[in-house]
């Protein structure tokens, strides 16, 4: 007569198989280097590079108004390439500090999984 049932190698290995694989719909953690990845590409895109130029102009025309006022023509041209030197650099750090601001934020939420995957 033949018996019905399971064998408890088969329970065994049943059991071994769920654990290991886990749930099946279970979503994966994300990993640092995923999130990385996706906090860089999300900087990028929230705050787009370049922005030198604007910034020079802004300076240089800032600084030219200043330096005429104190020195007339000379003092205008002075004050323009002063001015856009300054401008460039400081739209620079500005942007520097704004894309760090979205990369981290971004990093954060992916690691706290609330970004999809």
């Amino acid at each position: 007569m033949r018996q019905r049932g399971v064998s408890v190698t088969g329970l065994c290995a049943l059991a071994t198989a769920l654990l290991v694989s886990g749930p099946v719909n279970a979503q994966t953690a994300p990993t640092p280097a995923y999130c990385q990845a996706y906090a860089q590409d999300y900087a990028n895109h929230a705050v787009p590079a370049g922005g030198a130029l604007r910034g020079a102009a802004r300076g240089a025309a800032g600084g030219a108004i200043i330096g005429g006022a104190v020195n007339g023509n000379e003092g205008a041209g002075r004050g323009a390439a002063a001015g856009a030197g300054i401008g460039a650099i400081a739209n620079g750090a500005r942007k520097s500090n704004a894309r760090q601001q979205a990369y981290t934020s971004a990093y954060q939420s992916c690691m706290a999984g609330q970004v999809p995957m």
